[in-house]
C-alpha cells in the first residue's frame, strides 16, 4: 500500500484519506491523514487483518500538524512480524 491513498469514512466526521505512506530509515512507517479539523484519529495494528476489530492493538493517535492534516509514525518493535494498520475515529 506504500505510495497509495486510501479513503476511510468515519462516523461523525468527513471521510479521512490516508496519504503518503512511507518507510523511514530505521524501519519506522509514517503516513498522513487528511480529515476533519480537531478530530481524533486513532491507529490500530494487527498481524492478522481478518481478526475482529476488538482483537486489534491500539498503536497511538495521529497528531494534527495543521487543521485537518494529521500524521502518524509507527516505530518498529523488534520481533514483531509485519501487519496491518487501521484508522479509527474514537
Amino acid at each position: 500500500m506504500l505510495g497509495q491513498s486510501i479513503t476511510a469514512t468515519q462516523a461523525g466526521t468527513a471521510a479521512a484519506t490516508l496519504t503518503a505512506p512511507t518507510r523511514l530509515p530505521g524501519g519506522s512507517c509514517q503516513f498522513g491523514v487528511t480529515g476533519t479539523p480537531r478530530a481524533s484519529y486513532s491507529v490500530w495494528f494487527s498481524t492478522n487483518a481478518l481478526l475482529p476489530l476488538s482483537a486489534w492493538t491500539a498503536a497511538g493517535l495521529a497528531t494534527e500538524v495543521t487543521p485537518g492534516q494529521f500524521q502518524f509514525t509507527a516505530t518498529p518493535v523488534p520481533e514483531t512480524p509485519a501487519g496491518s494498520s487501521q484508522l479509527r475515529d474514537p
